[in-house]
């Protein structure tokens, strides 16, 4: 029904990724997610990853999965030293970057993130 509808609308042809949620569910240990898609969507070579939104289980892979379907804003590991007083810049990278670890040196705020490379350019400048 999905993909009928996204041919409707002409975005039967964008790349698309089936997220199995709810792996986590009793008797789903081991799922192979190629498999489930198959049968799913009635087709073979689906691109899909299992996840479970209660455990977090998956959602590494679901990530690592989209930044390679998606090359359009590439995601990398990547420090910035960025001073505490521009607000603009640590909130921006809070909002648009997956923020690992943080320590705050004196005026400046260090901060480690998986950052898409659009955010990483627009932070050259911070970037340690």
């Amino acid at each position: 029904h999905v993909r009928e509808v996204l041919s409707e609308i002409g975005a039967g042809e964008k790349t698309q990724i089936l997220v199995l949620n709810k792996m986590d569910a009793a008797g789903q240990e081991g799922v192979d997610p190629a498999a489930s898609a198959a049968r799913i969507v009635g087709e073979t070579g689906v691109q899909s990853v299992a996840v479970s939104a209660l455990t977090g289980a998956g959602l590494a892979g679901l990530l690592e999965l989209i930044d390679k379907t998606l090359e359009l804003d590439p995601v990398e590991h990547a420090v910035f030293r960025i001073p505490a007083a521009d607000g603009a810049s640590l909130s921006m990278l809070h909002e648009r970057a997956r923020v690992t670890g943080t320590r705050y040196l004196e005026d400046v705020c260090e901060i480690e993130a998986d950052a898409p490379e659009s955010i990483r350019k627009r932070l050259a400048r911070y970037l340690a």
